[in-house]
């Protein structure tokens, strides 16, 4: 016989009478532990987005390659890729004719190193050269022309950035090939969506030429492939404006936009300062 005290009776004669009772309520937080369970582990797998009119969307995010810019209606632009690189850009003239076209070189990381230029004839006539810092935007640009198939090194643009973001942009500088510094850029952020004033300086001494403003959208922009961090904003521009030395407008643009479902831009139309209005369409494959 096993003696027992009297707490350790109680204990026994509660567990026979409750019994049921406990593992009814087991099973229930067991359940809800489950499901809480399962639906955290769907809501990881499937990041849950909204389209631009505010229906739910799951998976990864769309994006998408411009093909061809219009220009009142006839062909601007046209784009040619190698998977996601942009290896050609074409420009057209009013009859439909490509009279100037650019081609892109990549390092091992997609970033573009070289951009060649070439006129309607075919023949290479200037490239760039682009050297980048330890964040990933550009550091460096050396612009060379090309004359009867010889380089001739023209200038060297050095930038500085204030952060590692794509509205970093601080200061920008020409150096002559003969090594004198022939103008200068600097950059003043303003309001949102990194709008900024660009100033820039020249002359010995130097004097302020002109100061360009730029407004944009937040929204991405038709040249999102292209993979040139140069650290201006990577949005669309709403507003640019031009104003000489003595603060008087010389250029002035306002532009408004249509997006598709993606959030890209397919139509803008630009006013410019006398009132002529122009429309861009953008056509894309989105995947």
């Amino acid at each position: 016989m096993v003696l027992t005290d009297d707490n350790t009776q109680l204990r026994v004669l509660f567990l026979k009478k409750y019994k049921s009772k406990i593992m009814k309520y087991l099973n229930l937080i067991l359940t809800f532990l489950t499901v809480t369970l399962l639906f955290s582990a769907c809501t990881k797998d499937e990041d849950i987005n909204l389209d631009t009119n505010g229906n739910p969307t799951t998976g990864q995010e769309t994006t998408c390659k411009i093909d061809r810019v219009y220009l009142d209606g006839a062909i601007y632009e046209e784009f040619i890729y190698d998977g996601d690189r942009v290896l050609r850009k074409n420009e057209f003239d009013e009859n439909g004719v490509v009279d100037w076209y650019q081609t892109y070189g990549y390092d091992s990381e997609d970033r573009i190193v070289v951009v060649n230029n070439f006129n309607e004839d075919g023949d290479k006539s200037s490239f760039s050269e682009y050297a980048y810092n330890q964040e990933g935007l550009i550091s460096e640009r050396k612009w060379y022309y090309v004359e009867n198939g010889e380089n001739e090194y023209i200038s060297q643009h050095l930038y500085s950035h204030h952060n590692s973001s794509d509205c970093s942009i601080e200061a920008k500088r020409r150096y002559d090939n003969d090594g004198v510094l022939s103008w200068r850029k600097e950059y003043e952020y303003f309001g949102d969506n990194c709008s900024y004033f660009e100033r820039n300086y020249s002359g010995n001494p130097e004097s302020i030429d002109y100061t360009k403003t730029y407004e944009f959208d937040g929204m991405r922009p038709y040249n999102e492939a292209i993979n040139l961090k140069e650290g201006y904003p990577k949005f669309n521009i709403t507003k640019f404006e031009n104003r000489s030395s003595s603060g008087t407008i010389t250029h002035q643009r306002d532009y408004e936009y249509e997006y598709n479902e993606h959030d890209y831009p397919i139509k803008a139309t630009i006013t410019q300062e006398d009132g002529n209005v122009s429309i861009m369409e953008y056509e894309y494959t989105c995947n």
